[in-house]
């Protein structure tokens, strides 16, 4: 209504409408995620008192989204980040709900090892822990060809065949993120080092004989070897040694052998004996056995007659 200075009036109405204001709200699934293994679904729990909600605005990560919810949604960076989500109703009433999320950045894994290619006789793998995080690592689980085998930071692992593995590492920090990484490494087989079978004893006047290994390339070692061939000269025990060296693994195998003097029969000169007279032949050596002509098996022979 108005008035003039004359006492003049008039008046006016208009139906005035106001709408409830929308009240956004959202839920989150886990705000607190890894960066490599984060899934965020924000679920839209705005509401009205009456009318209805138009427009859904999701602000994410410099993204503006138009939907009712965000599912599996991946965040490219760490940090605490903030989330809004605005909510306009039919009457252009709006309302903004602001949250936060944490991503935390996943731990870098590796791990040393002694020697990656070993011989397998003596294999010996040390494997040591040098992941790293900026809130410190707490779990560490090991692997070896598919199979878990150990939760320490340190620790070794011997095989029993040659051929590649795999060792798994995974690292969990303080934050219960993770990483993983694999190495191979490999086990080198022995190489033979057999060759062929000594006679038990060889006579020190016998030709060499030639020692032929399975796997060329070696070694062989004795008092009485020479290159490749046992020269029976000194006598008694020898061993006889062969050794190979493949891929920087060593083998060796030993076999041992006597070597005899050969036996030498001296019976002096032909001697002049009466009818009735004999005389005893000594035909004695080391180690060795007789047989005369008569069958006789001593070592000495009495000869009665002419022509021995």
């Amino acid at each position: 209504m108005a008035k003039s200075i004359y006492n003049c009036q008039d008046s006016f109405m208009k139906l005035m409408v106001v709408s409830p204001m929308p009240n956004a709200a959202f839920t989150v699934n886990d705000s607190d995620q890894c960066i490599n293994a984060q899934s965020f679904n924000f679920n839209n729990a705005s509401s009205i008192q009456a009318g209805t909600l138009n427009q859904h605005l999701w602000l994410l990560n410099g993204q503006v989204l138009a939907l009712w919810n965000v599912n599996n949604y991946k965040f490219n960076q760490i940090g605490l980040l903030p989330i809004r989500l605005i909510e306009t109703s039919d009457s252009l009433c709006s309302d903004t709900a602001y949250s936060n999320v944490t991503i935390y950045p996943k731990p870098k894994a590796d791990f040393s090892i002694n020697d990656t290619a070993q011989c397998l006789t003596g294999n010996l793998f040390v494997l040591r822990s040098t992941a790293t995080d900026w809130n410190g690592i707490s779990k560490h689980l090991w692997w070896v060809d598919n199979a878990l085998s150990s939760v320490d930071s340190v620790w070794t692992k011997s095989f029993t065949q040659t051929g590649w593995h795999t060792f798994k590492y995974v690292s969990t920090s303080n934050t219960l993120c993770n990483d993983t990484i694999q190495k191979l490494v490999r086990v080198k087989p022995m190489p033979n080092a057999q060759f062929n079978t000594l006679k038990p004893y060889y006579c020190n006047n016998e030709p060499p004989a030639l020692l032929t290994p399975v796997v060329p390339g070696g070694l062989f070692t004795g008092i009485n070897v020479q290159g490749n061939y046992l020269y029976p000269k000194q006598l008694f025990e020898d061993t006889v040694t062969y050794t190979i060296t493949i891929d920087n693994c060593t083998s060796f195998s030993k076999q041992g052998t006597m070597i005899y003097p050969f036996p030498v029969v001296q019976l002096g000169k032909d001697t002049t004996l009466c009818q009735t007279e004999s005389i005893i032949l000594k035909a004695k050596n080391w180690n060795s056995s007789y047989f005369w002509q008569d069958g006789n098996t001593n070592e000495t022979y009495e000869a009665r007659k002419p022509g021995v």
